[in-house]
C-alpha cells in the first residue's frame, strides 16, 4: 500500500505520514463496561417483597421483629476481559448502622425477576436461598448508611467473559444473618441518582499511546505538514 501511495503522489513523506497516524489511531479503546441486566431480592420463607429495592441480611433478633434472611441477585452483561473489576452497591437504609460483613457468590443455575428462596423463577425448585458457590468471590465488612460499598469480582467477570462458566449472574448475603443485619440497597428499579444502581465498576482512565507511539503521531504530523508546506511552494 505504501508503496502505491508513493507512486501517486511521487514523494515518501505523505506515505510515512499515513502509516504513523494510520497505527497511532488504530491503538485499541476502552473497554465497555458491564450492564446491569436484571436484579431482585429473595427472602426466606418466601416471604413476600413488598418493595422494588434490594436487601441483604435480617432486621430483628427475634424478639417480635421478622427474623426472615434477606439476599439479593444481579446479572451484569460482560465482554471484556479486565484487570480489575468491582461491584459497587449503595447502601441507604439499614435498621441499625453497625459493623456487618457480607460477601459476593458466584450463582450456578439461570434464574429471573420473579425468583424466590425456594425457586429460580416462581415455579422450577432450587436450593433454598438460592443456588450459588458456597466460597465468596469477596467479602467485606462494612458500617454506617447512605454509602457505597464494593466488591473485587474481577475473575468472576473474567470467568464470564472467557466461558469458564456459564454467566447466571450473583448474588450477595450477609454472612453471619444476626440481630439487625438488615440493610437496604438500590436497585435498578432506582429513579433519580443514576450513580447509586448497582454497578460493575471498572477503573476508569484513558488509554495513551506509548512513547513509540507518540513518537510515530509526532512524526506522522510533521510529516503531512511538510509535504503541505512543498505542495503550497509548487503552487506558487
Amino acid at each position: 500500500m505504501c508503496a502505491m501511495r508513493v507512486a501517486r503522489c511521487g514523494s515518501v513523506l505523505p506515505c510515512l505520514a499515513f502509516l504513523s497516524l494510520s497505527f497511532c489511531f488504530s491503538l485499541p479503546q476502552a473497554a465497555a463496561a458491564p450492564t446491569l441486566v436484571m436484579d431482585t431480592k429473595i427472602i426466606d420463607s418466601d416471604f413476600p417483597p413488598a418493595s422494588l429495592d434490594l436487601q441483604i441480611g435480617i432486621e430483628g433478633n427475634g424478639t417480635g421483629q421478622r427474623t426472615n434472611e434477606r439476599r439479593s441477585l444481579l446479572k451484569f452483561s460482560v465482554s471484556e476481559v479486565e484487570t480489575e473489576a468491582k461491584l459497587r452497591l449503595y447502601v441507604y437504609q439499614g435498621w441499625d448502622s453497625g459493623s456487618i460483613t457480607a460477601s459476593v457468590h458466584r450463582v450456578t443455575e439461570a434464574w429471573n425477576t420473579g425468583a424466590t428462596w425456594g425457586s429460580s423463577d416462581g415455579f422450577n425448585a432450587w436450593t433454598d436461598g438460592g443456588a450459588f458457590v458456597s466460597t465468596a468471590e469477596d467479602v467485606v465488612t462494612f458500617s454506617g448508611l447512605f454509602r457505597s460499598v464494593e466488591w473485587d469480582v474481577t475473575d468472576l467477570v473474567n470467568g464470564w467473559v472467557n466461558g469458564t462458566f456459564p454467566n447466571h449472574g450473583l448474588l450477595v448475603k450477609v454472612q453471619s444473618p444476626t440481630g439487625y443485619t438488615r440493610r437496604n440497597l438500590h436497585s435498578m428499579e432506582t429513579t433519580g441518582i443514576t450513580s447509586r444502581k448497582p454497578a460493575i465498576v471498572i477503573p476508569s482512565g484513558v488509554d495513551v499511546p506509548e512513547p513509540s507511539s507518540m513518537a510515530l503521531l509526532t512524526a506522522g504530523a510533521a510529516g503531512l505538514a511538510i509535504y503541505g508546506f512543498r505542495r503550497h511552494r509548487r503552487r506558487k
